[in-house]
Order: C-alpha cells, then structure tokens, then sequence
C-alpha cells in the first residue's frame, strides 16, 4: 500500500496547477498583442519594418500560448529543449523565405491578369473563343468545344 501512496505523491508532484489568474492575465496580453497587431498595420513603417513588426507580435504571442496554455513553462527540461529545436528551425526557415522574397525584381514581374482594368495595360484579352454544344457520346449528350474545333470523341 506504500508503494502505490508514493507512486501517487510522486506523480501529482510532476503536475503544476496553474490558476486561472494567470490564464487570465495572458489572455489580456495577447488580446494587447492582438490590438498591437491590428495597429501595426494599419501605420507604414517603411521597408521592411512591417513585416518585422508583425513577425514579433506573432512570435511573443506563439512564446505565451506555448508557455502557458501547453504547458511548456512547467515542462521537463527535455520538453523545452525539443520546443527550443523548433523555435529555431522554424526561424531558420522564416530567414530563408525573408531572404528569397527581399531578393527577388520584383519590378521586372509582369500584371498577373485580374481582370482588372487599368490605364497602362487596359482591358485583359478574352483568353477563349465561342463555345458551342457539340454532340459527344453514343447517349448524344451535349459538351461544350469551342467552335471550329473538330470533335475529339469522333
């Protein structure tokens, strides 16, 4: 019977409770942070600026669900050195993505056609000609071709 009392002592000793105090005050961060957020682009920083800005709200608000809502802040030491791994690969990552984005001309890139009307490239081309029914299959039903084309099924 002692053994199954210090198993329980034990294992309750690894849980932490946190109180909702505490919930509560990170919920009102990230609701600033989210505000912060908003704010931020709404205001032209300039460059680059924006989107460091915005990277870092993101972050700090990622650093606070991680610690305190999964429970990472009272983790083993393991736990926080595999979520310490993904932190870094994953800037890792966002350093690279930055990096090819603030390399690219992005002035040599032609309109993508939104059909959208604009001063300097006018109207976009219709980009197909008429459509006609043409009678495809032994039940005759009806596909549409564009006209003069020879039907493919015959």
């Amino acid at each position: 019977m002692a053994h199954i009392e210090e198993s329980l002592v034990r294992d309750n000793d690894e849980h932490h409770i946190v109180p909702v105090r505490s919930y509560l005050m990170v919920f009102g961060a990230l609701v600033v942070l989210t505000a912060a957020t908003i704010i931020a682009a709404t205001v032209d920083l300039g460059g680059v600026f924006n989107e460091v800005v915005a990277v870092g709200i993101a972050v700090v608000k990622a650093t606070l669900v991680l610690l305190f809502f999964m429970h990472v802040r009272y983790s083993t030491p393991m736990m926080r050195i595999v979520v310490s791994v993904g932190f870094v690969f994953f800037g890792i990552m966002v350093l690279f993505t930055m990096g090819d984005f603030a390399s690219r001309d992005w002035k040599s890139t032609p309109p993508r056609d939104l059909g959208v009307l604009t001063e300097e490239f006018g109207a976009p081309e219709p980009t197909g000609g008429v459509m006609s029914p043409q009678p495809t299959g032994a039940a005759g039903d009806d596909e549409l071709v564009p006209e003069g084309t020879v039907n493919p099924g015959r």
